[in-house]
């Protein structure tokens, strides 16, 4: 009976041995396969942040973008001041010319309308031909031998 009892504690062992194997085998491809999945929701995470990546950057500069569109406008504000002021100093450096005129066309009774003042131009070349055209033209009409 002794020898029964051995054996039947080796094989409960062997049993048991096996048991434990398989079990451990079983819990180690459980934890292999819950590896791969964290690993997999790793990655995705990091290719969710990666795509993510580029509109989080844009915000960064979202604050500059705002201060540069309120300098502009300050810089638009500033150039209207600025314009109105030269505006009003030019106005106040024609007020005797236009006081004057207003009171000449008063004395000589005929009204003077706004004038301006537009450069003027001239073409050498053309103001010579219209020179040359002009003295040919009196030398032709002051030749006695011409007109008979």
């Amino acid at each position: 009976m002794g020898q029964m009892q051995a054996g039947a504690a080796e094989a409960l062992a062997s049993n048991l041995a096996g048991l434990g194997e398989r079990l451990g085998y079983q819990t180690y491809g459980l934890e292999r396969q819950l590896q791969t999945q964290a690993q997999q929701a790793q990655q995705n995470a990091m290719l969710q942040a990666a795509q993510l990546a580029p509109a989080l950057a844009e915000q960064d500069y979202a604050g500059a973008q705002k201060l540069l569109q309120a300098g502009q406008l300050q810089e638009q504000y500033q150039r209207q001041v600025l314009q109105d002021a030269i505006n009003r100093y030019n106005f106040q450096q024609e007020a005797p010319y236009r006081a004057l005129q207003q009171f000449s066309s008063f004395l000589s009774g005929f009204p003077a309308g706004q004038q301006q003042v537009a450069p003027s131009y001239t073409n050498p070349a053309a103001s010579l031909l219209g020179g040359a055209a002009l003295v040919s033209a009196s030398n032709f009409q002051s030749c006695s031998y011409c007109t008979d």
